[in-house]
């Protein structure tokens, strides 16, 4: 976590997207359908949006442009199954009040956005800055990025960290009975990096499927007190809790994966950063 002191930052577009601040997303109830998290907003027309939803899949189309891509829609408000079966499928035309971004991500990282409205998907045609990195790792989608577009139709901009699984897995007993003993506030009792940094703080966890989580953590860095916000997506697969984190676009530090496992009244596992740095990890349970 040595990535989090001050220093390391991606600046998209700085002046573009200025006018497009984002808070920490939401944490959503049990009832809601959840398939990863994001952070980020989108400004279509001069209206600006912050997301609240992601979802990501392998694209199931036909068309030659989707082959062999993951898509990842980005999204205000929550988007039915319908929608997103044809949104994957290549076959969505639009409907009322649909707004958002879907962007393709390659074999080889490159990625591609349209912007979603009621009447279909739009390519970004006319003078278009775009930058950050989309990679599909494992079976989880996970991006950084930012575009701006001007056209005819106006001023279009988008900035957003998200973090997505592909695949929807059915809970054992076990992982259903563990992610319903975590929710809570947990206090990070130790988090030190291989190189010697160290962290403390708390996270908020909560419960928002049958085995599925979320967590806001605030971490601190011993050193000198920068606070750091990150918002966990995560499940129980059996004995192991794994979440996997997200920072806003214009963060000065990358977001961690974490891999614990209970031990006693404590989870303890490891954390890894996104460009491969690990910690030791020991969080407790406030309350």
């Amino acid at each position: 976590m040595q990535k989090k002191t001050p220093g390391y930052a991606i600046v998209l577009f700085g002046a573009m997207l200025a006018g497009c601040a984002s808070t920490p997303p939401r944490l959503q109830s049990a009832d809601d359908e959840l398939h990863g998290v994001v952070i980020g907003t989108y400004s279509i027309g001069g209206k600006s949006k912050q997301f609240e939803y992601v979802y990501a899949q392998a694209t199931s189309g036909d068309k030659a442009e989707s082959a062999g891509t993951t898509r990842v829609v980005l999204a205000a408000r929550a988007l039915s199954s319908g929608t997103l079966s044809q949104i994957f499928a290549d076959a969505w035309t639009g409907e009322p009040a649909a707004e958002g971004i879907v962007v393709d991500i390659g074999a080889d990282s490159s990625w591609e956005a349209r912007f979603m409205t009621r009447d279909g998907l739009h390519d970004t045609f006319g003078i278009t800055s775009s930058g950050g990195e989309a990679v599909i790792e494992g079976d989880r989608a996970r991006g950084r990025i930012a575009l701006s577009n001007q056209s005819d139709a106006g001023l279009r901009v988008f900035r957003a960290s998200f973090n997505a699984g592909l695949h929807a897995t059915e809970p054992s007993a076990p992982s259903i009975a563990l992610a319903a003993s975590l929710a809570g506030e947990w206090r990070i009792e130790a988090w030190k990096t291989e190189d010697g940094h160290a962290y403390g703080g708390e996270i908020d966890i909560v419960r928002v499927g049958r085995n599925r989580l979320r967590g806001h953590a605030i971490i601190r860095y011993d050193a000198d007190g920068t606070r750091i916000e990150e918002t966990f997506d995560g499940f129980v697969d059996g004995e192991v809790v794994r979440m996997f984190g997200v920072v806003d676009p214009d963060a000065k530090w990358i977001a961690d994966s974490l891999v614990l496992r209970m031990e006693g009244a404590a989870l303890t596992g490891a954390s890894r950063d996104e460009i491969g740095k690990a910690a030791a990890v020991r969080l407790r349970k406030a309350r």
